[in-house]
């Protein structure tokens, strides 16, 4: 190594950088050759070295002094005068180093090798090849180092070309082999954690060395290599020293690594988050690549599978690599304990097995049903195996960090892990593979996906040790989710129909599932960065303003309804009236939702300005209300209900504002009135069974609500308040508007002559009423148009609308009339009020 160093520094004065530093570093490499050709052949007691143990090694040793000897006089004769002043350079001295150092570098080797047989000879314990492997990689260095400069400089280009490429080659596959194993020459995979930290250094370092030579290499004669070596001469030398310094740091932790490092202390919250999204990126590559092998097996998207299988296999290999011996280029540490170490190799090796597995598909015609069942089992067993490293990872770092922000960030990266199994699994089922568990993997997979969608938008408080999960309160990534959620339902969608059998809908699974994938991955790198997500201001239809105006109103209106079941549930007090309590609030935290975030049917908020109105003023109310319904009084549940439909009174005006001025014509108001109506005919009700349960002492309430009510109609049908009156073109609403009011004058009955035996029939005759108030609903949600001076069509299309839309609800009546009829018998209403 150290002929090589003192040629590279020798030739580096040659090249005019730096040559004062340069002749004092070789001056002091040819010394230290010296100290050292001296101990080994007399011995040195200082250093602990014993002389040449026989006259063989003796005899390879005078053939290093041999040519040791002259070459150290080469060099210290010429180095002063190999460049003159002008810059010119004495060829011969070039052509004499580069003859001279390479049979010196030979014999030295041979020395080695001779000390090595003779301490095995005694019975004495060697380094072993991958010490002496890891050692020739620092010679390798300084050579490379060397043979760029002799390009540079122009002696033998085309010979010292073919040794660089040689050396390049030897060093890259040497650095595989140290740290990956190579069976074949009996040298294990590294598995000392501090060793693997040291030789992620020289990784980096490499990284950054290689390119230069491979630069070289690359040029196309040798005039180029010339002029590319004579450029880089420089930077090759100041990146040769980190590697070099990294490399003979690791030779010395492979010689004995007591395994004192301590990483682990030196772990951010940035590096924790990169290696658990590494780690979490392992699990998902992997499903995916099981995912393109059964759909190989399933004979779907075959083309396209193979390729992203091959893709796969590629990049979970890498990804796998670098969890196992981190890469500084990439901000990924190695792993920080020792434990992680043995999993992820312990990882690895299932994976090196279930690939093998997973190249039997590439060009295959057909898989059998025993292949795709091992495959599953081996996939099964990795990710169980990698969950449990990423698991051990979460505990370390919330041991050591223990609000950690990067948590959430898990939680988002799971659900790209989720949507990669649930493909999995959905083609395991069409394949035959274990269907009826699968499927119940399905099931607890879709559950486990919306319930992280969920966590992430409206955050969650710190369970079981695990820290919170912050809300998202930006519209924009709000609004991203919502595109993840609409395209998970698409994913849900041929899922169910891949797993009744349908081909055509498994390979619309593979597209939808990538589709949302890469939204997943969008989404988890922009939380990462810690960067606001960007989006421009969404604009909403006409019919998608009327749907969260309607939604706004039901929520509204379903407080009353949820009080109403906590008064009913709370008088009789059985297990299944508890159960109905549980199923409204979670109603009302989905309804709540909805208007937050969006569903399936409503467009979540379109602006941060009402983003901020729903969570700020609207939510705590609404929250308030549906945790006043496990343990509070049915005054309390009543006195949080008006509180919630206050804050929801105030969103709505917000909304019809914002409605209107986007579309002017819009019947907001008619659609507010109409629903509001439902409201308070629902509060009446609750009102009535506050009443009747002596909750209340009075129902003055109650007539003061069909007040209210009775004002609202009016005012739909004559206008007033800023409601239009009914169009004389609009007869269908005038007659619809009728039955309303006929359904409602039988459930005032209801409302004022209620006893504690007719809770099931004020029930069954707010339903009735409610279902006529629903037909008008929808009827008030068209415009109403200008009067015409020809044929009157508008009376025409108006009237026979209503005339289906009343025939309609009469149907719906009596169904639900009868229906209820043969669920409660005749005495159902009777039992009720006695339980009360």
């Amino acid at each position: 190594m150290l002929t090589q160093r003192m040629s590279k520094e020798f030739l580096l004065v040659s090249l005019g950088l730096d040559p004062e530093g340069n002749k004092a570093r070789m001056m002091g490499s040819i010394n230290l050759f010296n100290v050292s050709l001296n101990a080994l052949i007399n011995g040195n007691p200082d250093l602990n070295i014993f002389g040449a143990p026989s006259d063989l090694v003796r005899s390879s040793f005078q053939g290093v002094v041999d040519l040791w000897v002259p070459f150290a006089q080469l060099l210290i004769s010429n180095v002063d005068t190999v460049r003159d002043g002008f810059g010119n350079v004495e060829a011969a001295v070039l052509d004499a180093v580069a003859a001279g150092n390479v049979p010196l570098l030979v014999q030295s080797n041979v020395c080695v090798g001779r000390l090595v047989d003779a301490a095995k000879s005694a019975g004495a314990q060697t380094n072993g090849l991958v010490v002496d492997t890891a050692g020739r990689q620092r010679m390798l260095i300084q050579r490379m180092c060397k043979e760029s400069f002799l390009i540079a400089s122009g002696v033998s280009v085309s010979t010292n070309v073919a040794l660089l490429k040689s050396n390049e080659n030897l060093f890259a596959t040497s650095h595989e082999g140290i740290i990956g194993g190579a069976r074949w020459a009996g040298v294990d995979t590294l598995s000392k954690m501090c060793t693997i930290h040291q030789m992620r250094e020289v990784s980096y370092n490499f990284g950054l060395f290689r390119p230069l030579i491979q630069e070289i290499l690359n040029a196309q004669s040798v005039a180029e290599s010339l002029q590319i070596a004579l450029n880089l001469a420089p930077e090759i030398a100041e990146r040769s020293g980190p590697l070099f310094g990294a490399m003979v740091a690791a030779v010395s932790l492979y010689v004995n690594d007591p395994g004192e490092c301590d990483p682990l202390a030196s772990m951010t919250e940035e590096s924790w988050s990169i290696l658990l999204l590494s780690m979490g990126n392992a699990i998902t590559l992997t499903q995916f690549a099981v995912a393109y092998f059964m759909q190989i097996a399933n004979q779907v998207y075959v083309q396209g599978s193979t390729v992203g299988l091959i893709v796969e296999l590629a990049t979970v290999s890498a990804t796998m690599n670098n969890l196992i011996q981190g890469n500084k280029a990439e901000n990924v540490e190695a792993p920080p304990t020792q434990e992680l170490v043995d999993l992820l190799i312990s990882a690895n090796s299932l994976w090196g097995e279930l690939s093998v597995e997973l190249n039997t598909a590439i060009g295959a015609e057909s898989i059998s049903l025993v292949v795709m069942t091992k495959v599953a089992q081996t996939s099964e067993a990795l990710r169980t195996t990698l969950t449990n490293v990423k698991d051990t990872m979460v505990n370390l770092v919330l041991t050591s960090l223990p609000n950690f922000n990067g948590y959430t960030l898990q939680v988002a990266n799971d659900q790209s892990t989720m949507l990669a199994k649930l493909v999995t699994v959905v083609n395991m089922v069409f394949g035959g593979v274990s269907p009826d568990s699968n499927r119940l993997v399905f099931n607890t997979t879709r559950d486990a996906f919306l319930q992280g969608h969920i966590d992430i938008l409206q955050g969650k408080p710190s369970v079981g040790g695990l820290p919170a999960i912050p809300r998202l309160d930006q519209i924009c990534a709000v609004q991203f989710m919502q595109q993840i959620y609409a395209n998970f339902q698409v994913v849900l969608a041929d899922a169910q129909a891949a797993m009744a059998g349908s081909t055509t809908a498994l390979s619309a699974l593979s597209a939808s599932s990538e589709q949302t994938a890469q939204l997943t991955k969008r989404f988890v790198d922009f939380y990462a960065q810690n960067a606001s997500f960007q989006c421009e201001n969404q604009t909403m239809t006409y019919n998608d303003w009327l749907d969260v105006i309607q939604a706004v109103g039901d929520l509204r209106a379903y407080s009353q309804e949820a009080s109403s079941v906590y008064l009913t549930a709370s008088s009789a007090g059985g297990p299944t009236e508890a159960a109905l309590v549980t199923a409204a609030k979670s109603r009302v935290e989905e309804q709540m939702r909805s208007l937050a975030y969006g569903s399936e049917s409503l467009t979540p908020p379109t602006s941060q300005r009402i983003l901020d109105e729903v969570l700020t003023r609207v939510e705590p109310p609404v929250t308030a209300f549906a945790e006043s319904l496990e343990e509070s009084n049915g005054n309390a549940v009543a006195a949080a209900s008006l509180t919630m439909i206050e804050a929801l009174n105030q969103l709505q005006n917000l909304y019809i504002v914002e409605a209107t001025a986007a579309f002017p014509s819009l019947p907001a108001a008619r659609v507010d009135a109409a629903s509001r109506q439902i409201l308070l005919a629902r509060k009446g009700a609750r009102e009535s069974i506050q009443f009747v349960y002596g909750i209340t002492g009075s129902n003055a309430a109650v007539f003061d609500t069909m007040g209210q009510w009775q004002a609202l109609q009016d005012n739909l049908k004559n206008g007033g308040n800023g409601l239009p009156a009914i169009s004389p073109q609009r007869p269908d609403l005038s007659q619809q508007w009728a039955e309303v009011q006929i359904y409602w004058d039988r459930l005032k009955e209801w409302l004022t002559n209620a006893g504690p035996n007719d809770i099931n029939s004020l029930q069954d005759a707010l339903a009735e009423y409610i279902q006529q108030q629903e037909i008008i609903l929808d009827m008030y949600k068209l415009e109403d148009l200008e009067e015409a001076e020809s044929f009157p069509w508008m009376f025409v299309a108006y009237g026979v609308m209503g005339l289906f839309l009343l025939c309609c609800a009469c149907g719906a009546v009596y169904v639900h009339w009868a229906t209820r009829r043969k669920a409660n018998g005749p005495n159902q209403g009777q039992v009720a009020g006695s339980q009360a």
